[in-house]
């Protein structure tokens, strides 16, 4: 019963939080943690020409466009759907029989991510990303 009140509550910090008390609870001095914190925030700020650290950038929050908590947990769950996943077409001996599965292509993945990120970022720059990951 602990664990799932411990989970909850982990969900609903947002990633700065959590990342904030990681550090704390690494270097134990609050001012060192907040400093050592700052020094990443500014290597973040510094870095975002990067898209993988502006993807980070954003779900911290920092600028006028960032993503959510929610964002964050469904960018972990297609995360985890792309670990599992079968891209394209799983082809047995007859491709048009009843049992031959369909798979999501890298395309309509990426489509699917623009629809959820609109007005968050570009299509070429989820697609960027997409590919790094990959």
């Amino acid at each position: 019963m602990q664990a799932s009140k411990e989970s909850a509550l982990i969900k609903m910090q947002s990633i700065f939080e959590y990342l904030y008390d990681s550090f704390v609870n690494k270097y134990g001095l609050i001012n060192f943690a907040e400093k050592k914190l700052n020094e990443v925030l500014l290597s973040v700020t510094k870095n975002r020409t990067i898209p993988k650290i502006e993807l980070f950038a954003r779900f911290l929050g920092i600028g006028e466009s960032y993503y959510t908590p929610d964002d964050l947990d469904f960018f972990f769950t297609l995360g985890l759907l792309f670990q599992n996943a079968t891209f394209g077409f799983n082809f047995k001996k007859d491709a048009l029989a009843l049992d031959a599965a369909p798979y999501a292509n890298q395309e309509n993945i990426i489509e699917l991510l623009n629809q959820f990120f609109r007005d968050k970022a570009s299509y070429d720059k989820i697609n960027k990303t997409f590919q790094d990951v990959l």
